[in-house]
């Protein structure tokens, strides 16, 4: 309670520092119930007259244990089923111990983050991670162990930023065969967030970006820098604002290694439900001898969606996805490929349940003429 005060004893009453402190404890999510108010009675007086009044507290736990679960389908990356577990106020310090399970056919993991927030004061969270990762995609098979710290810093609800460092041991097997290599990086990240609401925006933008150094050791010998980032912009259209476009703008690119020297996971890839839809799972952009996916050094993507809320609980929406990976260290435009469909919404309290079904405008040989896609939430 003391870290989340944003006043000190002895203050002069302020009610907006009042109505600050209790939305800082609805952030903590650790309360069904809180409340904080000046107390009735006075407790005394201070050297100058002014009268002396204590702060009451009135909180009622949530249940500390949340169990979600999830699943996925398309026909570009098969089934998937994710189950997470989150602990509250774990070692009775307002953190969280979270283990995510992810079992696809592409991929599999298991992830445990411990969440410390306010651990260097308020807004300065302390972020513990590890996670244990199994791929095996057209491009790679990769079996991956992961260790992370990190900094969260929430300006505001709109605003945060992340750095940290994290290291990884890596076996993959590609089109360029075996290798065991060790990683070390460290990362910054920001967010800023100006949308009307987090699950299915209907006005407002959101900006992201992250810059990551690494240093690779083991069966390759490298260093590079990767940076990605990504702007969404919402409009809300129609007599009865239920019509909204929405459209999206990422790119990325790696700095200071052949693309050989670049573990599998780190090169770009492009294609499948949330990248260009009507394209299979990472099919876009080099392909080796035999026709395989080997990732790229630069990635651009663009995507456009009309979406129509036809009535509260049913929606439509209609897209244009493209995009594109080089083997050049800059995005371009050469070689984009576009996708494009149709969808349905259904609106649940967690966001849309999605139904997406796209076609690719300029299919080659070994892209199916049509990919499904069955999600909760908005593709962007």
């Amino acid at each position: 309670l003391e870290t989340l005060m944003p006043f000190k004893p002895g203050t002069l009453y302020n009610p907006g520092a009042m109505a600050e402190l209790n939305s800082r404890l609805a952030e903590t999510r650790l309360f069904a119930l809180s409340r904080a108010q000046l107390a009735d009675q006075p407790t005394g007086q201070n050297d100058r007259g002014d009268a002396i009044h204590d702060i009451d507290f009135a909180i009622t736990e949530r249940e500390r244990n949340t169990a979600k679960f999830g699943v996925s389908y398309s026909t570009a990356d098969g089934y998937g089923f994710t189950s997470d577990f989150l602990r509250r106020n774990a070692t009775r310090r307002g953190d969280s111990l979270e283990a995510t399970l992810n079992l696809a056919q592409l991929d599999r993991s298991v992830e445990f983050k411990w969440n410390r927030p306010n651990e260097f004061g308020y807004g300065r969270g302390l972020i513990l991670s590890s996670e244990i990762s199994d791929e095996t995609t057209d491009a790679f098979d990769r079996f991956s162990t992961k260790l992370g710290a990190g900094v969260e810093m929430i300006e505001d609800d709109a605003h945060s930023w992340t750095f940290g460092i994290g290291v990884e041991a890596t076996n993959e097997k590609g089109p360029s065969g075996e290798r065991n290599i060790q990683l070390s990086s460290v990362y910054l990240s920001g967010r800023l967030d100006r949308t009307d609401n987090v699950l299915d925006p209907s006005t407002g933008w959101r900006a992201d970006a992250r810059i990551v150094p690494t240093f690779v050791f083991g069966d390759a010998d490298s260093q590079y820098l990767r940076s990605v980032a990504q702007i969404r912009g919402y409009k809300s259209l129609g007599r009865n604002d239920n019509i909204i476009l929405a459209g999206r703008l990422r790119s990325g690119n790696l700095l200071g290694a052949i693309i050989e020297d670049v573990p599998s996971n780190e090169r770009f890839f492009a294609g499948g439900g949330g990248s260009v839809r009507g394209y299979s799972y990472q099919a876009i952009g080099p392909l080796d001898n035999q026709g395989n996916s080997i990732g790229g050094r630069a990635l651009l993507e663009t995507s456009v969606e009309a979406r129509w809320q036809s009535t509260k609980r049913y929606g439509f929406a209609a897209f244009l996805d493209s995009g594109a990976v080089s083997s050049s260290q800059h995005p371009t435009f050469n070689n984009m490929r576009h996708g494009a469909g149709i969808g349905v919404r259904y609106a649940t309290p967690a966001g849309p349940l999605r139904l997406d079904i796209a076609a690719p405008l300029d299919p080659r040989e070994s892209d199916d003429p049509v990919q499904v896609y069955i999600s909760i939430g908005q593709a962007f």
